[in-house]
Order: C-alpha cells, then structure tokens, then sequence
C-alpha cells in the first residue's frame, strides 16, 4: 500500500470516527432538548396552577351563593393535584419538595372536603373562611417565590436538565441546576414554615401524627441504612453512593443518591426508613427513549421487580401510562380482598422495561394483618345497588380507605358508560355506594379521579 493510499484511508478513518461522534453527540442533544422541553412545560404549568389555586381562593372569600362557591372549590381541587403532578415530573435530584407537595394536597382535600359540604346544604362556617383567608395568604407567598424563578428562568436561560454532562451544554451556565434548586428549596422552606391545617380530611395534618404500621425491626445506622440502598439497586451494578439529609415527615430515614456503573447526570435517589432499614422510595430521572415494550410486558417487569423485593402475594389495581413510562399499583390481596392503603407504586421505562420508580411510603403507613369479617352482601346483591347506566366488565372485594382514614369493605365494580371507564364501591356490609372514580385520559395519559 502506498504512502497516498494509507493518508486516504487514515483520513477516512478519522471522518468515520468523526461522523460517529458527531451522530451521537446529536443524539444526546437531542434527548437533552426533548427533557429540558418537557420540564420546562412541567414548570410553568406548576406555576399557573399554584396562580389558580390562589385566585380560587381569594375569590371564595367573596363570593356569596352555593353554586359559585361549589364550582370554585372544585377547580380548585382540580388546579391543586394538577399543580401536585408537575411538582412531581421536575428533576430536582436530592432537593425534597415534600412539605409543598402535602400543602397542595391538604389544599385539593380541603377543597373537596367543603365542596361536599356545600353540597349537603351546609353553610361554610367562620373557621372554614379562616382557614380559607389562610390558605390564600400561603398559596400567594408560593405563587410570588415561582413567579420570580419563572421570570429568572425566561429571561436568564437557566435549564433544569442535568442529564447531559455539562460539556454538552454550551448554551447554559454550569450553575442554573443548582440555581434553579435553590428556588425550589426555597419555596419548599417556606411551606414548611406555615402551621399545620387541622380539618376532618384525609390529608389534615393531625393524621400525619399515626405512627406506621408496616416498618418491622430495629433500628438501622446510616452506615446499614447505606447497604440496604445498595442491595435494593443491585450492588453489582453500584458505582458510588452520596449520602444527603432525607427530610420525611412520615418517617425518620436516611436519604442516598446512587450512581451506577456507565451512568451519568444526578444518579438515583433512594430513601431507606430508619427503623428497619426498609427501602421506602426510589426514583431514577435518566432520560427515557422512545417506547418500545407493551403493557403486559412492562407489568410483568414490574411485578418480578416486587417479588425479588420480598413483595408477595402482590396483585394489579390499575395502571397509568405516562408518556414512555408506565406506573403499576399493586396491593397485597388477604381473604380474597384486595388493600388499597397498601398501595405499592411501580414506575417502568418502556424502552428497555428497566424500573425507574418505587413508592412504598403506603405500604409501610398501613400494611398489617387485619380482621376482615366475611361481608353481609354477596356480590349479586350489591350489584342491584348500582345504577342500570353502568355496564358491568368486572368485580372483585377490596378495602379503600374513606375519610379520617377510615376503611371499608367493599365491591368493587369496574364498568363503562357512554365510552367512558369507571370504578364504582359498594360496601359489602351496608350496600351503601361510597365512592365513584372515573378514568380519564389526558394528553399525559390515563388518570384514575
């Protein structure tokens, strides 16, 4: 071979190799936009709906007649758990947004707990329009801390993404991640300062103070805390571990971001119980491709996943596909019934079927052995209590959790109506109706409500 000839083709070489590196820094740019995209709009939809919530409620102040306050104090449930919903998509790592997140849920459960009341026929007393004037004075102070980080992020170009090595961002600052969480922080310290909101609901913070029934065994160091976050991702698998301050007000834990072998960006979080070292939540923010695995494929996965876990005797309750990801909740079945409040939540990547999310936390608030007597009704019987709109497609027995944390015996009907899903409960004692959910699809996916 010539000198000429080997130029050529080490210059070949060299293009090949560039063209590589090019196509696949392309493609991580690619999936980088794509995810700043979607937190960008998970972001400012988080502030409109704080903004209604606030606007909600400074209008209940004055509005006078039953159907206006009932159609406010729905929207207002409506804006609050939305608001919840796109605090949980941002990718703030570490950074816990805990105490807002409760906040916009005591705000979605207060709503509807005087909405109903309204309902009724009963007048909105004077401790409600207080609790009411406060909540307004809190969702304003929260509205005014986004308003500002939204107005820094527009007009500074600061970026949530922190997927990509910063190398591959150019066009940001290497210090908006942390500028960003320090906004979050913020309104996150804020919330925490407000005192608690007492109601009959099951989000009113006198609840929180029930100490949980499913965390067995002694009590775990930071350092045992440590293994069993290890051991939960697959210590073969596990690179390095960051320990940080958990901030759980439902249990005492310890708080791990673990980086595994090839990965990149913030790592999975992992928060272990202090008592018991018992794994109550995971999540990985990696970026997720293109779906590609079915709903039964994903579920499997995710059932596997439980059973390797020590979850046994674990069945199905319903499942929400989200974008490329699927969440799975599943509830362990005693007496042929299944236990809604111990709820276990499965979040899947559908690319490769790999699971990116775990939530435990209410399992371990409620899971124990209970006393179910064998229900009054059969199943016929409660049938004839629904209504002849619904066709029936399945049921089955389970024990949901009404207010004040009360549970009841149920049949649980799944059935259509005019193209639409819905689940419907009768106590298997009584016959009475005690609650009615609808499945929704929205552009996110499908919604149980």
């Amino acid at each position: 071979m010539s000198r000429w000839t080997r130029r050529i083709a080490g210059l070949a070489v060299l293009l090949i190799l560039a063209a590589i590196a090019w196509y696949q820094y392309s493609d991580k740019m690619f999936y980088y936009r794509y995810l700043e995209g979607q937190y960008q709009r998970s972001f400012y939809e988080l502030v409109d709906h704080v903004q209604s919530v606030q606007s909600n409620l400074a209008k209940l102040m004055v509005a006078d007649s039953t159907s206006q306050n009932i159609n406010l104090l729905s929207d207002t449930w409506r804006q609050a758990y939305a608001a919840q919903a796109n605090l949980s998509q941002l990718p703030l790592g570490a950074i816990s947004t805990i105490n807002t997140s409760k906040f916009l849920s005591q705000v979605g459960d207060y709503a509807s707990t005087l909405m109903k009341k309204q309902a009724s026929g009963q007048k909105l007393d004077s401790k409600d329009v207080k609790n009411i004037k406060d909540l307004h004075a809190r969702a304003a102070d929260i509205t005014a801390e986004l308003q500002k980080l939204r107005n820094d992020v527009a007009v500074r170009g600061w970026a949530f993404s922190g997927n990509i090595k910063r190398a591959m961002m150019p066009f940001t600052s290497t210090n908006n991640r942390d500028i960003v969480n320090t906004g979050i922080a913020n309104v996150e310290k804020q919330v925490a300062s407000y005192p608690q909101l007492i109601y009959d609901g099951p989000f009113s913070a006198h609840l929180e103070n029930v100490p949980p029934k499913g965390l067995t065994g002694p009590d775990v160091t930071q350092s045992q805390a440590r293994t069993s976050a290890v051991d939960f991702i697959g210590s073969g698998n596990v690179r390095s571990v960051d320990a940080y301050r958990a901030n759980n007000s439902t249990f005492a834990s310890y708080g791990f971001v673990v980086h595994t072998a090839g990965s990149a960006g913030d790592g999975i979080a992992v928060n272990v119980s202090k008592k018991g070292g018992h794994v109550i939540w995971m999540l990985n923010q990696r970026a997720i491709g293109k779906a590609s695995l079915a709903l039964p494929q994903a579920e499997k996965k995710a059932l596997d996943f439980l059973t390797k876990r020590g979850f046994k005797n674990m069945a199905s309750a319903y499942s929400e596909k989200y974008e490329n990801t699927a969440i799975f909740n599943f509830v362990p079945l005693q007496s042929g019934a299944i236990i809604y409040p111990d709820m276990v939540k499965v979040k899947v990547a559908l690319d490769n079927g790999e699971v990116v999310g775990f939530d435990a936390k209410g399992y371990y608030m409620n899971h124990r052995d209970r006393d179910l007597k064998p229900p009054k009704l059969t199943e016929e019987e409660a049938m004839k209590k629904l209504s002849r709109n619904l066709k029936v497609q399945s049921s089955r027995l389970a024990v949901i959790p009404l207010e004040n944390k009360v549970e009841v015996l149920t049949y649980e009907f799944k059935g259509t109506h005019a193209g639409d899903t819905f689940y419907v409960y009768i106590d298997a004692s009584t016959g009475k109706e005690v609650k009615v959910l609808q499945q929704v699809k929205t552009y996110k996916g499908d919604l149980t409500m």
